[in-house]
C-alpha cells in the first residue's frame, strides 16, 4: 500500500473484497477500487496485481491512493420567500484519527423578511437559527454497522394565529 499518510492501513485492507490465498479476478479488482472511491478519502485510487518474486501463479496487490483535503468549508447566502435571507455555514472532517469517522458543525441563520399573509406587514422580530454538530463512526465495535449522532439548536417563530377546533 502506498500513498496513505492519514488513512491507516487497516481502514484500506478492509475495504477489499478478497483475502490472502484468494482467487483473484477483474471484477474483484474493480469492486475493490469502487470501494475505496466510495470512502471519500482518496482523490485517486489503483489496485494493481504484481508478479509475486519466485511463483509464477502467485500475485501481490498494489493499492495506490492519493488522499484528498480531509476538511471542508463552506458559506451559503441565500434568499426564500418563506423564510427570508438566509446565511449557512458548514465546517466538517472527515478523516478524524486517520479512521474514517466524521465530524460536521453547521448553521443556519435567517430572517423572515416579511409575513406572507400580512402583505409586507411583518410579525416576525427576531433571528431564526438551526446549529448542528454532528460524528459519524463507519465501523461501529470493528462492525460494519454506521453510528450517527448528532445535536440539534433551534429556534423558529410562527405567525401568531386564533382558531377554535370542534
Amino acid at each position: 500500500m502506498r500513498g496513505n499518510k492519514l488513512t491507516h492501513a487497516r481502514v484500506v485492507l478492509r475495504e477489499l473484497p478478497f483475502l490472502s490465498g484468494d482467487a483473484l479476478t477483474s471484477p474483484l479488482l474493480a469492486e475493490a477500487e469502487d470501494n475505496l472511491h466510495k470512502l471519500n478519502l482518496f482523490s485517486e485510487v489503483r489496485v494493481r496485481p504484481i508478479d509475486h518474486p519466485g511463483a509464477d501463479d502467485v500475485k501481490d496487490i498494489l493499492v495506490l491512493v492519493d488522499e484528498s483535503e480531509p476538511g471542508t468549508f463552506d458559506i451559503v447566502p441565500g434568499v426564500r420567500n418563506d423564510l427570508g435571507a438566509r446565511l449557512g455555514f458548514n465546517l466538517g472532517y472527515q478523516n478524524l484519527g486517520g479512521w474514517n469517522r466524521s465530524v460536521n458543525a453547521s448553521a443556519v441563520l435567517n430572517r423572515r423578511l416579511q409575513d406572507y399573509y400580512s402583505w409586507g406587514n411583518s410579525n416576525y422580530k427576531r433571528l431564526e437559527y438551526k446549529f448542528s454538530i454532528g460524528f459519524r463512526e463507519p465501523y461501529l465495535a470493528e462492525w460494519p454497522v454506521v453510528f450517527t449522532s448528532s445535536l440539534d439548536f433551534l429556534r423558529r417563530q410562527y405567525r401568531s394565529f386564533d382558531a377554535s377546533v370542534r
